[in-house]
């Protein structure tokens, strides 16, 4: 795990002082090494910097940029992969390898195989490949966009960096922001990719390269991968190909651990570790009280039962509403907003587990592909009660007035289910869908033009909608909301996290199932089977809570008052965007235990803060 930072000189003007400053920004992503140097391809200069997280092959000869035996290629990597011995034992009757590293597998597979080969890596990644002989830089993500990669081009210069603020940091581009994203962000909760909150500064999604004769980035036309055969697998072979992936995720030089929450992804990789032979294997989580549990979780509590049960040496730590007294200082290491609470629990999280890790195993990724959020259960319930649903829209405000969720009592997180499904309710099932997956509406100054294609296909097409639903949740909440704050708290910690169920093997299995089957029997029936044979039922039966504060709550009980102060200020930069007196409403009804606001309150203040301290322009 590393970060990744490049310039190419297009007017041949720079020094090495842009390429220092892009590793300074990013020295937390590799603490353990840091580099830098210059090369000349036909006309044109490129600078080359690397932080390294040493993780496996901890030797120097591992260190980065790395080069092939004849200096013709070279390689920037940030990531791990998983089945480099297998590729090894494919190219070492071709090739001398010096180290016992998977960077050095990727750079001659890459050279062997070209960028076709990358349908056989199993494993998270971006990477800079630079190709000397043919006067090409590649720039390639892994499809589920686990690892992050950054770019700014013009005319003079082009550069890429794994963090936004390695680009800003350079010197050489201009922080201007892009105002469209915040309609988006406070819409759906997240930048809009390929786009970022800075203008200019773009998301590499498909890989693309830098023609160094002609001076351009061009973007690689994508065809279908061309990966070894799968032929369709029953719920063994599914279940054999996680076992797999844990094992796989496991192999580091360096202690490994786990984040615990004890529901149903967590608890299941841990139970699989035990299997593999690891009895004692660190596992980490959040707790908060007792009392705060209706509007926090009652991960704490699970946890601890699942490490006892399954053999984890069990941390935990404890968030508190002090915590956030530090909330400027972390922002401003912040490269953009997401607005979802669990990016300040896992960096309180990620910040705790680096004191005896330098690994952890994470259940991110398992709510997309195996159909486990409320939404995918509430749009199957929908799609099979299509007519009921869609007579009650004209009734909709009317019922979820009677869900009440603004005060703690034992049915609350139920109410706001309810709440939820009835508001978003529509005629269209796409956009029923997609409003499931934004928080509630948040009074903005100017309506926010979303020019998302809708799909059209018969209510009654269940398991192609349900596909549609996945895919959308994969694409969006995954790739924009889960995956990069995983990357950026984490690495920001100097913490290298694996998601064992983004496995490319264990994802093209499932396509050959009928998504009916992961939910006829409730969310991800699939993964509770597989560990109710484990001995999991007490996980089982829990109720999905995701992994959020108890932010709310606090703000009830008056214990963030710094919050409500700048939020009742008229003068912050955010009202530009939201509409004070609507978005006071909002407030006030929060704080008199009316409605549960938490997401959105949490939404504004966290754009706020982003908004003041690293958007000069609006700070002054």
């Amino acid at each position: 795990m590393c970060g990744i930072n490049l310039i190419i000189d297009k007017q041949g003007k720079l020094d090495d002082t842009h390429i220092q400053r892009m590793n300074k920004a990013t020295s937390h992503r590799g603490p353990d090494r840091s580099f830098y140097e210059a090369i000349q391809i036909g006309n044109l200069t490129l600078y080359l910097g690397h932080n390294r997280l040493k993780i496996i092959d901890l030797s120097d000869n591992a260190n980065q940029p790395f080069y092939s035996a004849d200096k013709q290629q070279v390689l920037l990597f940030n990531g791990e992969i998983y089945n480099y011995v297998s590729l090894k034992n494919q190219l070492k009757n071709k090739y001398s390898f010096k180290t016992q590293s998977d960077t050095e597998v990727l750079l001659y597979w890459l050279v062997e195989k070209g960028l076709e080969g990358i349908a056989q890596l199993e494993g998270m990644f971006a990477f800079v490949w630079i190709d000397i002989r043919q006067e090409k830089v590649f720039l390639v993500r892994d499809s589920f966009g686990i690892k992050p990669l950054y770019y700014f081009d013009d005319d003079r210069y082009t550069t890429v960096s794994s963090e936004i603020k390695g680009i800003l940091d350079s010197g050489l581009v201009t922080s201007t922001l892009n105002e469209f994203q915040i309609g988006h962000y406070l819409t759906y909760k997240f930048a809009q990719s390929p786009q970022t909150f800075f203008q200019d500064i773009y998301q590499v999604i498909s890989p693309c390269f830098f023609d160094i004769p002609n001076h351009q980035l061009v973007e690689i036309e994508q065809t279908e991968p061309i990966a070894e055969p799968l032929t369709p697998l029953n719920i063994t072979d599914l279940e054999s190909l996680l076992i797999q992936s844990v094992e796989q995720q496991l192999k580091a030089d360096v202690p490994v651990g786990i984040f615990l929450s004890g529901g149903v992804d967590s608890t299941l990789l841990l139970s699989i570790t035990q299997e593999l032979g690891l009895k004692s294997i660190p596992s980490f989580s959040i707790a908060n009280d007792a009392k705060e549990t209706n509007f926090g979780t009652q991960d704490y509590h699970y946890a601890r039962l699942a490490a006892q049960q399954f053999g984890g040496d069990h941390q935990e730590i404890k968030a508190k509403p002090t915590d956030l007294e530090e909330f400027e200082v972390w922002i401003r290491r912040l490269d953009q907003p997401i607005a979802d609470g669990a990016i300040f629990l896992t960096d309180l999280l990620s910040r705790f587990a680096r004191k005896s890790v330098k690994v952890a195993l994470s259940g991110a990724g398992a709510d997309e592909l195996f159909a486990g959020y409320n939404r995918h259960q509430a749009f199957y319930y929908y799609l099979k009660n299509y007519r009921f649903f869609n007579n009650l829209t004209k009734r909709k405000k009317l019922l979820s007035s009677l869900a009440l969720d603004g005060f703690a009592h034992p049915w609350r997180k139920k109410m706001r289910l309810i709440k939820k499904l009835l508001q978003n309710i529509d005629s269209s099932p796409a956009q029923t869908f997609i409003n499931f997956t934004k928080p509630n509406v948040i009074p903005l100054n100017q309506t926010f033009v979303d020019s998302q294609a809708l799909p059209s296909m018969a209510h009654k097409e269940f398991a192609q909608w349900l596909t549609w639903s996945l895919q959308y949740d994969q694409q969006h909440f995954l790739a924009q909301d889960v995956l990069p704050l995983t990357d950026a708290m984490s690495m920001l910690n100097s913490l290298e996290v694996r998601v064992p169920y983004l496995s490319q093997k264990l994802y093209r299995g499932l396509q050959h199932l009928n998504p009916e089957d992961l939910l006829q029997q409730g969310r991800k029936s699939l993964l509770k089977q597989w560990l109710l044979k484990r001995g999991g039922k007490a996980f089982v039966k829990r109720p999905k809570e995701g992994f959020g504060m108890p932010f709310g709550y606090w703000l009830q009980q008056g214990q963030l008052p710094w919050v409500i102060n700048q939020l009742q200020n008229p003068e912050i930069p955010v009202y530009k965007w939201v509409n004070y007196e609507g978005f006071q409403k909002m407030l006030k009804l929060h704080i008199k235990q009316k409605r549960d606001y938490s997401s959105e309150v949490w939404s504004v203040y966290l754009l706020s803060e982003w908004l003041n301290v690293n958007v000069s322009f609006y700070s002054s």
